[in-house]
């Protein structure tokens, strides 16, 4: 079981460290073109 468990755990924690990086990117990235806003 623990073999195909780790596998899909370790795609889940990825993908939420990818999103994590992929959203504060993007905010940074509107803060810049968008100062103003917020």
């Amino acid at each position: 079981m623990s073999e195909s468990i780790s596998p899909t755990v370790e795609f889940i924690s990825l993908a939420k460290e990818f999103r994590h990086e992929y959203v504060v990117e993007k905010s940074r990235f509107i803060t810049t073109v968008y100062p103003c806003k917020t």
